[in-house]
């Protein structure tokens, strides 16, 4: 059932909410708490009546209502949602009067919300039993998106820009752009042209997010709060012949996310045909692009495997996808079928992916000969291939070996080697990616002359191909973050800030900014923390749970760093920032059992329960057994 008001939209099957065309990010218990206002308007809906609706079968404290309204009104305004003491809550907000109304005679007033959405669940879940169910909740996720991952007919095209390039062979590349840009053309679901001339290919192909930004947003007007972004897509690639072959290596970048592909054919027209199937179904999908959330990103992904389960791009990313949220068993089971389905198709390059995927899962498991005995399969189909760039990314994929084995030598002559393959095949941003890795190599094992050379060459080659602010920043970080002393990695973390301006958005920032807040409070150097983090004009989710963590240090500032801590746990939950979500989360249930308040730190456990992903798990495990340690000390 659809419901309409003021701008927005919210399908009660699904528990979807839209803007326009935007996907907004409600919680689950949010979501189906909408669902059954909108199901009752005019009506004074009691706490009791909430609870045992939204709530059903779960043991919570009134504080789970208290919390889920107020992220309502964070979304719609405080006007959204009147409250009437000692009586409840009431929708204020007028529906469209073409909205449907509510089924008088309805069993439930959440009709038409799936079951798995309604499902009960334990009020104290160990935190292993709910990582367990993560399966079932990106399987909940994957049903969820059933109900729109289809582009509707009215959909405003995606824009697209693309460069293919064949560097060996210029003319080919040069043809087939044209052609396929004519092809794409055709597409009313796309909106392709070329990427500027302005911009080079290596600019393009080493720092993608950073130009789909640049190429895509708005700027923001003087009542918006960020850049609009109008979900366009940059394709990077390159073409080559082998044999009696054409084959096509590219990248698609979003605002977040990138895609890789590898495609071939007996033809050019074939292999448009192939990129052109692809584009068609996946360009629409925003999630796909757009989401900070990866368990979505996953979910979409599930989905599009099981409509396209022969589609190797789609179950590589999927394989990507699995190893980025830290699902190794499923990782592991979808990358086998990979291995597979490439040998069937004799498709070298995903033989190639899918060993590289295998190689990563037998390093987490600590098995280091196995991953080493899988590259060697990897770069041998590479020199098969006669494919520079694929031997090069394989040998890059032995540093983490090497670094297990304290093995510099090999690590450096391993990497040089990839580095003349990349310089072979004309490829400079891999040759940035390498002196990058070998940068970080010999930071890792404090070769100071090392350090010098490498840092040095990397900056060169940077300013050689004029790339951005962003790639700087995160050659500092990386570097700030295997310094062998403090004010080394302070430095380093410095620099990096300083490519920004107060306001400005990127991962590296972010990630410095972490860094260096939490160098200054280990050093107990407060305001300088706190004043590097209040210079931003609008702080976002991450940056509010740094002024909470930064306030917490401080004496009597216990409440404010609570205030700020729910404030970024509430910006995560909107931007779609899970893992921030998560780290504030984790904050507030300690900082509440710490206090005594077992009810108030529930619902932040519970958020925990149902939305860690493994990774997130592992990154956290000692945090986690000492929460968990501390709740059972607490009277039921």
């Amino acid at each position: 059932m659809d419901f309409r008001f003021a701008q927005y939209r919210f399908d009660t099957a699904t528990l979807m909410l839209w803007r326009g065309e935007e996907i907004l990010a409600l919680r689950n218990n949010e979501a189906k708490l909408l669902a059954y206002f909108l199901g009752h308007p005019g009506q004074v809906l009691s706490k009791e009546q909430i609870l045992d609706t939204v709530w059903a079968g779960k043991v919570v404290s009134e504080q789970a209502v208290f919390q889920a309204v107020s992220n309502l009104r964070q979304q719609f305004g405080e006007d959204a949602i009147k409250t009437f003491p000692k009586k409840g809550y009431q929708w204020q907000i007028a529906l469209d009067t073409e909205a449907p109304a509510s089924d008088s005679h309805s069993n439930t007033a959440l009709d038409g919300v799936s079951p798995a959405a309604l499902a009960p669940s334990p009020r104290r879940l160990g935190w292993w039993v709910a990582g367990a169910l993560g399966a079932l909740f990106l399987l909940a996720l994957g049903l969820l998106f059933k109900a729109w991952a289809p582009a509707a007919p009215t959909q405003q095209p995606v824009p697209l820009l693309l460069r293919i390039q064949a560097p060996a062979q210029a003319a080919l590349g040069a043809e087939f752009q044209a052609a396929l840009l004519q092809r794409l053309r055709a597409e009313p679901a796309l909106q392709a042209g070329a990427a500027p001339p302005e911009y080079s290919e290596a600019q393009l192909m080493a720092a993608p997010q950073h130009y789909a930004r640049a190429l895509f947003e708005q700027p923001a007007s003087t009542s918006a709060a960020a850049p609009t972004s109008t979900a366009g897509l940059l394709l990077t690639g390159r073409v080559q012949r082998h044999g009696d072959q054409l084959l096509l290596s590219f990248s698609l970048q979003g605002r977040e996310n990138r895609w890789f592909g590898d495609l071939s054919a007996g033809s050019a027209a074939q292999l448009e045909e192939q990129l052109a199937a692809l584009l068609r179904r996946v360009a629409a999908q925003r999630v796909l692009w757009e989401s900070k959330d990866q368990r979505l990103v996953n979910a979409q992904l599930q989905l599009l495997h099981s409509e396209a389960p022969q589609s190797l791009p789609i179950l590589r990313n999927l394989v990507g996808n699995l190893l980025a949220i830290g699902d190794s068993q499923a990782a592991q089971l979808r990358a086998d079928e990979l291995l597979q389905q490439a040998k069937q198709a004799q498709d070298l390059p995903h033989q190639v992916h899918a060993l590289h995927a295998l190689a990563r899962l037998a390093l987490e498991a600590e098995q280091t000969q196995r991953a080493q005995d899988l590259l060697d399969q990897a770069l041998a189909l590479g020199r098969e291939l006669q494919d520079a760039r694929l031997q090069a990314l394989t040998l890059e994929r032995y540093f983490s070996v090497h670094l297990i084995r304290q093995d510099f030598a090999a690590l450096e002559e391993t990497l040089l080697q990839a580095l003349r393959l990349a310089q072979t095949a004309q490829n400079p941003a891999r040759e940035s990616e390498l002196l990058f890795a070998l940068t970080l190599a010999s930071y890792k094992f404090q070769l100071d002359t090392k350090q010098d050379f490498y840092l040095a060459q990397t900056r060169a080659l940077f300013d050689k191909l004029q790339l951005p602010s962003w790639s700087y920043a995160e050659l500092e970080f990386f570097t700030g973050l295997n310094s062998a002393t403090p004010a080394q990695a302070e430095q380093l973390y410095k620099a990096a800030l300083q490519r920004f301006a107060p306001g400005e958005a990127a991962p590296a920032k972010e990630r410095a900014m972490l860094q260096l807040v939490q160098l200054y409070l280990k050093q107990g150097r407060s305001a300088e923390a706190l004043a590097l983090v209040e210079r931003e004009p609008k702080p976002n989710a991450a940056e509010l749970l740094l002024l909470a963590r930064i306030h917490f240090t401080q004496p009597k500032q216990q409440g404010l760093a609570l205030q700020k801590a729910e404030a970024a746990f509430r910006a995560g939950n909107l931007a779609g920032d899970y893992l921030t979500t998560l780290d504030a989360a984790l904050f507030l249930a300690e900082r509440r059992l710490a206090d005594g308040a077992a009810e108030a730190a529930q619902p932040y456990r519970d958020y925990i329960g149902k939305n860690a992903t493994p990774q997130w798990l592992r990154q956290n495990q000692a945090a986690l057994k000492g929460l968990q340690a501390k709740a059972k000390t607490e009277p039921d």
